[in-house]
């Protein structure tokens, strides 16, 4: 991954501008269980 945040380096020094790298994986989020309306974990709307 070196090379590749090199690279973004010098495209952002070129610009001039400020880079945000952002780091992940690769597993899927899926919900498969969904709270319910009547979750208690459901926050209550702001008024």
């Amino acid at each position: 991954m070196t090379a590749e945040v090199d690279c973004i380096r010098l495209l952002g020094q070129r610009q001039a501008l400020p880079v945000l790298l952002l780091e992940g994986d690769s597993h899927v989020f899926e919900v498969d269980h969904p709270y319910s309306a009547s979750s208690p974990l459901q926050r209550e709307p702001l008024e």
